[in-house]
């Protein structure tokens, strides 16, 4: 079973692009300030500032902050858009997962 698995996430993540530096820093940032996001109805996104101090942090220059802060915005609308859909099947579905 557990050997399955394993062999399912080989199969799955020898399809994936290699990562390079900016991607995993992107990925880092989204997944670190996740905690920044504002919940109130729905998960709201990052804040620009939270990304701002974070490159500042981190010591990014200014082209990588701007690259950070679109990769981010893109993931958080994807992110948006996915709860949306999700909220209206359960919706559609009268309140069941």
């Amino acid at each position: 079973m557990l050997a399955d698995v394993f062999r399912q996430r080989a199969q799955y993540t020898s399809r994936e692009p290699e990562r390079d530096f900016a991607a995993m820093t992107c990925c880092a940032a989204w997944h670190e300030l996740g905690s920044c996001r504002g919940i109130g109805m729905a998960t709201g996104p990052i804040p620009w500032t939270a990304i701002r101090d974070w490159s500042a942090f981190h010591r990014l220059d200014h082209d990588a902050t701007v690259l950070l802060i679109g990769v981010i915005r893109y993931l958080d609308n994807k992110r948006a858009e996915r709860d949306a859909a999700r909220r209206s099947l359960e919706a559609a579905r009268g309140g069941r997962s």
